[in-house]
């Protein structure tokens, strides 16, 4: 799922038999677009979902006014 925290969203994963969520570690330098949808592989062993470099954030407001 993809939890709200501040301004930016962050990927969880919810592990039933321990009752809890745990944060899914992004590579460095990078968020998760606030559209991105989560799909797993078919196997269960890999989550996708869509990524953007950190300075997109800063810089999306001003290319909105543009």
């Amino acid at each position: 799922m993809l939890a709200l925290e501040g301004e930016a969203f962050q990927p969880l994963v919810w592990d039933r038999a321990r009752g809890a969520s745990s944060p899914v570690k992004l590579p460095q330098g990078k968020i998760v677009a606030d559209n991105s949808e989560l799909r797993w592989s078919p196997d269960g062993r890999r989550l996708f979902l869509n990524l953007r470099p950190e300075a997109w954030r800063a810089d999306a407001p001003r290319r909105f006014r543009e």
